[in-house]
């Protein structure tokens, strides 16, 4: 009940943002922004592997925000990218590498899911 309250509530959030965010910003620390969010996802890329080694039960939950933090940083370098050879950059590395990795992930985590609970409802 509560992620359906707070759904409810970041619907109009978004449509407030959608409206009143400028289509365009400088930020202070951007470069803070890219790197602490690269050295995440080279943090949850690590969990998941050391987890899948081991053979973890967390394994699930390591691989499932590994996947989500590719789809995210391939939205982000798309959407933020200068036009040109930027733009060209994050979308073959956005198509070629960052997604399938995201799919391969989450198919990891729905395979072990499924292997896990065969049977149980």
């Amino acid at each position: 009940m509560l992620f359906a309250t707070l759904t409810a509530i970041t619907i109009p959030w978004n449509l407030y943002l959608a409206f009143q965010l400028p289509p365009n910003n400088l930020s202070n620390h951007w470069d803070v922004a890219w790197v602490g969010f690269d050295i995440g996802l080279s943090l949850v890329m690590a969990t998941t592997a050391w987890l899948a080694i081991i053979k973890s039960k967390y394994l699930i939950m390591a691989a499932t925000i590994t996947a989500t933090m590719l789809v995210m940083d391939a939205w982000f370098d798309v959407i933020t990218a200068h036009k040109g050879y930027d733009f060209i950059q994050s979308m073959v590395l956005a198509f070629f590498c960052e997604i399938p990795l995201a799919f391969v992930t989450y198919r990891l985590a729905y395979t072990i899911l499924k292997h896990d609970f065969k049977g149980r409802k």
